[in-house]
């Protein structure tokens, strides 16, 4: 048994040996949140019409629509939390004394 490589990971600037600057950070920090909030919404958009085409009668696999659904559910929720921590992080930071 052989550990693989973890893919998936974007980690830039770190192969290269360069550092972010504050500016080009923020970037990426922000270009990732607006992808994540996509896929979120993504997700929604496909539930939401995944429930539509069982009620109108084209689709028959409720086990399908119900995945569908539970999957934008736990990314909704997973993103709010996300959100409660980063607000967490900034009313800490602001209650700092510089």
């Amino acid at each position: 048994m052989g550990i693989d490589k973890i893919s998936g990971l974007n980690i830039q600037g770190l192969e290269q040996g360069k550092k972010a600057t504050g500016a080009q950070a923020g970037e990426d920090f922000l270009s990732l949140l607006k992808e994540s909030m996509d896929s979120v919404n993504k997700m929604q958009l496909n539930a939401e019409a995944a429930m539509e085409q069982l009620a109108t009668g084209k689709a028959q696999d409720i086990h399908q629509v119900m995945v569908a659904v539970e999957e934008a559910n736990l990314s909704f929720m997973t993103m709010m939390q996300i959100r409660n921590k980063l607000i967490d992080a900034y009313n800490e930071l602001m209650r700092m004394q510089m």
